[in-house]
């Protein structure tokens, strides 16, 4: 796969450094050695030496060894994953996944349950109600950020076994 020629420029390498292409303020993206501008739809993660984005449809997946590239803007590279030194790395990704879909919504009820019951506890028979409300807000906000951050961490690993070398037009 190759991404169109409007997100990515190639440039000459052997003219000088003032005519690499620029980055706006706002633009995330690399630069490659070779003078290829690359602004990605999204950025995955850091895992062996290699950075995983996207160009285009997200299920694009490219890597750009990290010696190719000059420079990077507005890009949170993260830790590097070293998705090849783990065993089983997408295994355990998908499984910790399936445990947040099964399991979160079950541990929201008990927590806004334990809620109701400390309230009603602390109050008596007829307070619990807030108590109820509030515990349900708190578990469902650290469900949502636990589940969101799951799927993150399956869509890297993806990125990391489907990827293509990209290669500038």
């Amino acid at each position: 796969m190759y991404s169109n020629v409007g997100l990515a420029q190639q440039y000459d390498p052997s003219s000088n450094v003032d005519s690499l292409p620029k980055f706006y303020e706002y633009e995330a993206g690399f630069i490659t050695k070779s003078g290829c501008k690359i602004i990605p739809s999204a950025y995955y993660c850091l895992s062996d030496g290699r950075y995983y984005f996207a160009v285009g449809d997200k299920k694009n997946y490219f890597y750009l060894d990290t010696n190719e590239v000059l420079q990077y803007q507005n890009i949170e590279l993260g830790k590097d994953q070293q998705f090849s030194a783990k065993k089983r790395a997408g295994f355990a990704r998908r499984f910790w996944l399936g445990t947040v879909i099964v399991g979160g919504p079950l541990a929201v009820a008990l927590g806004a349950g334990g809620m109701f019951l400390i309230g009603v506890a602390a109050n008596g028979p007829y307070d619990g109600g807030g108590f109820f409300v509030g515990g349900l807000a708190i578990c469902t906000t650290i469900f949502y950020k636990v589940l969101k951050s799951a799927f993150i961490n399956v869509r890297e690993h993806n990125a990391y076994k489907e990827a293509v070398h990209y290669v500038c037009l």
